[in-house]
């Protein structure tokens, strides 16, 4: 208050004159700063710098470039700066804002703008009446052709900036109808290169599309380097990012599967962690443990397990020794490259790939329940000579369940097999650079719960590509990855549970009551064990780092490098927790009778293996005359591999919450450990000719020298020699519209297989080993082939060596709609390594290992790939065949009973079965089986083969493979607006298996039966689909026999999917490129005859982990 009335009084004691003028000189003060400020913003137009590129691009597209550069919004009519705003092309860098508004509406003839501080209005020209804003429309025909003038039906003429087109039709010719004349057309074709026509009023259009350039310059990735595919002269089968970003799948063998000819994919387990598949390229290739193909991640030797299927961009499977060759000793059994995506030039591009699904049992055995099971046990006791176990009240308690503890009815496997497989994936996928300098970032999850209690896998992946380009002679590239996978298994292997929940019978209780758990035979519940019998864990952790870097030296000549460092670590613990089952109630001593009480054990293994990878290259390209083009590489590789192994266990632990190896009995203790070295050292060149890209000629040759083998035979070279011709091209061939391309090429060459170990060649001795001495035992060593179950060693082994003769053809009709490959093949492996028996009399256990067996592979691929365009429906169809019949052509003199010349590898053998006997008179009249042991009515009747009125083993044969001979796939997708369906389906044929297990053995040694064999042999049936029964462990019946062989055929619904993709519209407002929303069924259909497990099990199914089907429901997000 007070100072109001100092200022007041202080306002009003001035003179007129001077408060006139103080007025004044505020009122300058105010004009000068509304100058200065119309001053501020007209510099701040000038300040704010953007750069924009457009070529044809939607007038409402740059204006979104341009907001996302200043701070200026926009203000305008959406449907009139659509209706009359025309396409803009500019590529300024570095403007103003005044200066980029002047491009962006030079060319805009009916749109005009205002600056309303920082808001551009956008409003039609004032000059321009409203009637002048109705444009005319005009309809526009026009035929669509090559550059042959051959009409393209089916091609697609669309309005840029809106949803409007049409298809061409038979002749190639469309309409369009109500259109701006100053709209841009696209056209587009597969096998073409999309164009771009501006109308410009006109009515009538001829447009002549060019066959895409960068599909005859398609880049196919082979052995350190890539080629162009229609120059490829081996036999090269490629798998796009295309054919595998929409499939959930959790390992990339799984992917694989019937996508590739002449490569079989063998699930042997659907257990989370352990479910990868078994690889074999072309039949089987040896008689030992080295089947298995070279898997290349970027470059460096890896794991499928290891590689995210999302970061994958390309896989190359090299089949032939032309395409193999370049990898020598370790390329015998193919080569599968795998590339992971690089990054982009441009803006960001950030990708999110999700599912969650559950997983449930494809097929699980189907046992008696404890009625049908104790009366057919009774049954094969009497057929015996026996007593019934169980009396008829008995059987009516199991019945009737009026004392389910005591007279259970208890289902083991789905017990077992009890949860529910929870699974999710998440992907965060980072892409983008500059022109100079590249990244890709990923980030992977896998969450996989198993359908056993206390089973789950869970896989991390981290992923960095960077490529940084230091001017145009110069680059580097940057590779770092990095996966950790934790599987939790119960401490009981799953093999082991599995296969006790098969032979538990219904009849034993699981619990007598909460924690009391039953006991079958006094020896196991396999429940029990797999919830409360402990843990095993195992971490295992792989990084690799890859530095590669080229330079041109000058024009044609590149020098390159590789150095890769690969580090994997495993840590592996196991805890087997005290645990105690139980026996039935004891009235007498008021408690449950202890069965059997579990030892408690801990033990903890660690491992570590290190190698180093160093690669060099020369390069050198150059066309001579136009018409000479010659490509070659020299190369260097080296690789070194440390492994280290340790590890301990005790037992006896002090509590079941202690999992430390100082907390047992330290009596128990044990350690042990080992250390291996493995070194390679290569030389290696290609050579690539051809003329007018028309005759082909390729030459690779490779020199190893391997560590495992001794000195003398340490080294060897690999040749291949490879020619093709693209017969398409020459002036004879007469010209086909509907024939493209037609290629004939045919290779040979040589690869090696080291896949036998380390130190075969040297002695090595086998510690803690007791001799005498003294009269006491001292710890001592002892030398392998000395002791039993070791081998003895050979200094003159050296690599097996396979003989590949591949030919072929490559065609592809109609523009590129239709593709077909046809190979035939014929590989041959010698100096295969097997054991040679040696005399007893040399006083030796183990027999040394010797170059002596030869294996035959024969076969033919066929593939046929079809795309397609009709009206608004895009689909696919692709579809591969492939035949392999393996043989063993020699066996150095060790031939026997079911491995002889002539027999598969995987060969089946046994006695050919006539049917069963009927009658005891059958059993008299019929050759002797007394080898076999007596017959008898209901057990199963031989041939006799070679006719001497007696059946041994002399009647036996071979009785068919486990091998498929016989491999197909098929895929087929459809895309109709913006829903999307797609299918993969693989099977096998001409393969077989045998029943085994409880198929074959129903109550032998306490086992369980099944449904099947309701349909027994019994007097009164006499048709019978299985053998009568019986406990005998050494029945006649059970030996191997093609009674119990089965067509293990089947054909397999690997995935199906359905998907929407929202449309553009709809993404534009959500700022997304892409969202899709999809569902997907791993596994959902299964279609064979064969009764067992599953037809895709091994022999001995009995422990068999089952195939799982998964439904899942996922997104696939661009942002």
């Amino acid at each position: 208050m007070n100072f109001y009335c100092h200022v007041t009084t202080w306002l009003f004691s001035i003179p007129p004159v001077t408060l006139r003028r103080i007025f004044m000189r505020i009122q300058i003060v105010f004009i000068f700063l509304f100058v200065l400020i119309l001053q501020l913003q007209a510099d701040e137009l000038k300040a704010q710098r953007l750069s924009l590129s457009a070529r044809q691009t939607s007038l409402e597209d740059v204006l979104k470039q341009f907001k996302t550069q200043t701070s200026y919004d926009f203000l305008y009519n959406p449907d009139l700066v659509e209706k009359y705003g025309l396409p803009v092309t500019l590529d300024n860098k570095n403007m103003d804002v005044e200066e980029a508004l002047v491009k962006i509406f030079q060319n805009q003839p009916y749109l005009s703008y205002v600056i309303d501080q920082k808001t551009v209005i956008i409003r039609p020209k004032k000059e321009t009446s409203n009637s002048t804003l109705i444009i005319q429309l005009i309809e526009v025909k026009g035929k669509i052709t090559d550059d042959k003038g051959d009409p393209l039906p089916g091609a697609t003429v669309g309005i840029k900036g809106t949803t409007s087109g049409v298809v061409t039709d038979i002749n190639g010719m469309f309409t369009l109808k109500a259109v701006n004349p100053q709209s841009i057309l696209v056209i587009t074709y597969t096998g073409f290169t999309t164009e771009e026509i501006q109308i410009n009023g006109r009515t009538q259009l001829v447009i002549v599309l060019k066959q895409d350039i960068q599909t005859l310059k398609e880049l196919v990735v082979v052995g350190y380097g890539t080629q162009k595919k229609v120059n490829v002269t081996g036999s090269v089968e490629t798998v796009s990012s295309k054919m595998l970003e929409n499939r959930p799948a959790t390992d990339v063998s799984n992917l694989l599967t019937g996508q590739v000819p002449g490569l079989t994919v063998i699930q042997n387990s659907g257990q989370p962690g352990r479910d990868q598949g078994t690889i074999r390229i072309r039949g089987i290739g040896t008689l030992g443990s080295g089947n298995d193909p070279l898997i290349i991640v970027d470059g460096v030797e890896s794991t499928m397990f290891n590689v995210d299927p999302n970061d994958i961009d390309n896989i190359s499977v090299l089949k032939d020794a032309s395409a193999s060759a370049i990898y020598g000793v370790r390329a015998a059994n193919g080569v599968i490259i795998i590339s992971t995506k690089r990054g982009l030039a441009g803006k960001t591009n950030i990708t999110y790939n999700g599912y969650t699904g559950f997983q449930q049992a494809t097929r699980l055995p189907k046992f008696l329940g404890s009625v049908d099971y104790a009366l057919l046990l009774n049954e094969a006791i009497i057929n015996d000579g026996g007593i019934a176990r169980y009396t008829e009240e008995e059987i009516e308690k199991f019945r009737n369940a009026s004392d389910p503890v005591n007279y259970p009815n208890s289902d083991w496997v789905n017990g077992l097999f009890s949860e529910s497989g929870l699974q999710q994936n998440h992907h965060l996928g980072l892409r983008g650079g500059t022109e100079v300098s590249k990244y890709a970032l990923s980030f992977g999850f896998l969450n996989r719960g198993g359908l056993i209690p206390n089973t789950s896998s869970d896989r991390y992946a981290l992923r960095a590509n960077f490529d940084q380009d230091f001017s145009k002679k110069f680059k580097i590239s940057l590779n770092l990855s990095g996966t950790r996978v934790e599987t939790d298994d119960p401490s009981i292997s799953v093999f082991d549970l599995v296969h006790r929940a098969y032979r538990e019978p219904p009849v034993v209780p699981i619990q007598y009551a909460p924690g009391i758990w039953g006991a079958y035979m006094n020896e196991h519940n396999s429940i029990a064990q797999a919830k409360e019998g402990g843990y095993r864990k195992e971490i295992n952790n792989k990084f690799i780092s890859t530095l590669s870097g080229q330079y041109e030296i000058i024009k044609g000549i590149k020098l390159r490098g590789l150095a890769g460092v690969t580090n994997q670590w495993t840590n592996l613990n196991t805890q087997a927790k005290t645990l105690n089952l139980y026996n039935a109630y004891d009235d007498v001593l008021q408690t449950y009778p202890v069965a059997r009480s579990f030892r408690s054990f801990f033990s903890a293994d660690r491992s570590e293996t290190l190698e180093l990878n160093l690669q060099s290259f020369l390069d050198y390209e150059h066309t001579f005359n136009s018409v000479h083009n010659l490509k070659v590489l020299l190369g260097y590789n080296q690789i070194s591999t440390k492994t280290n192994w340790i590890g301990a266990n005790i037992f006896d632990l002090i509590s079941n919450d202690l999992d430390q190896l100082d907390a047992g009995n330290a009596d128990t203790e044990t350690n042990y450990g080992s250390a291996i070295d493995y070194s390679l050292r290569s030389y290696f060149t290609r050579l690539n000719y051809n003329f007018k890209e028309k005759y082909l000629l390729e030459f690779n040759l490779r020199y190893d020298g391997t560590s495992r083998f001794p000195a003398t035979n340490r080294w060897g070279w690999f040749p291949s020699f490879s020619a093709g011709w693209k017969i398409s091209d020459e002036t004879f061939f007469p010209e086909f519209n509907w024939l493209d391309n037609l290629k004939f090429r045919g290779s040979w060459g040589q690869l090696g297989n080291q896949e036998i170990g380390n130190y075969g060649f040297i002695s090595t001795y086998v510690p803690g080993v007791n001799y005498s001495f003294g009269g006491q035992l001292v710890p001592g060593i002892a030398e392998k082939g000395t002791l039993p179950g070791t081998s003895l060693f050979n200094r003159r082994i050296r690599w097996e060596t396979t003989s590949i003769t591949n030919i072929g053809f490559d065609a592809e009709f109609f523009k590129g709609k239709l593709s077909l490959t046809g190979e035939y093949f014929v590989r041959n492996t010698d100096d295969i390594l097997l054991p040679i028996d040696q005399p007893f009399i040399l006083g030796v256990f183990g027999n040394p290992t010797v170059n002596a067996g030869a294996v035959s592979n024969e076969g033919f691929e066929f593939v046929a790939r079809h795309q397609n365009k009709i009206g608004v429906v895009n689909y696919f169809v692709n579809g591969n065949f492939s035949y392999v019949r393996n043989e063993i052509t020699d066996l150095g003199g060790r031939d026997g009973p079911g491995r002889a010349i002539g027999d598969p590898i995987q060969n089946i053998y046994g006695y050919v079965a006539d049917g069963l006997f009927n009658s005891q008179e059958e059993v008299y009249n019929y050759p002797s089986q007394a080898v076999l042991g007596s017959a008898a009515p209901g057990d199963i009747r031989y041939k006799d083969l070679n006719g001497d009125y007696l059946i041994d083993a002399k009647d036996r044969k071979s009785l068919g493979s486990y091998f498929p001979k016989i491999n197909y796939g098929l895929q087929m997708g459809v895309i109709y607006k913006n829903f999307d369906a797609s299918i993969a389906a693989q099977g096998v044929g001409e393969v077989y298996n045998l029943l085994s297990g409880q198929a074959t053995h129903p109550f032998v040694n306490g086992a369980k039966a099944l449904d099947m064999h309701l349909n027994r042999w019994t007097p009164e049936n006499l048709n019978a689909a299985y053998p009568r029964l019986s406990l005998a462990t050494a029945s006649r019946n059970t030996v191997p026999n093609s009674f119990f062989l089965q067509n293990a055929s089947y054909l397999r619904i690997r995935n199906l999917q359905v998907g929407y993709t929202l449309p553009k519209g709809v993404l534009k407002q959500l700022k997304l490129e892409r969202f899709r929303l999809y569902f997907s069924a791993d596994n959902p259909l299964l279609i064979t005859s064969f009764e067992g497990f599953d037809p895709e099990a091994p022999l001995g199914d009995g422990n068999y982990y089952p195939q799982v089907m998964t439904i899942t429901g996922g997104l696939n997000i661009n942002f």
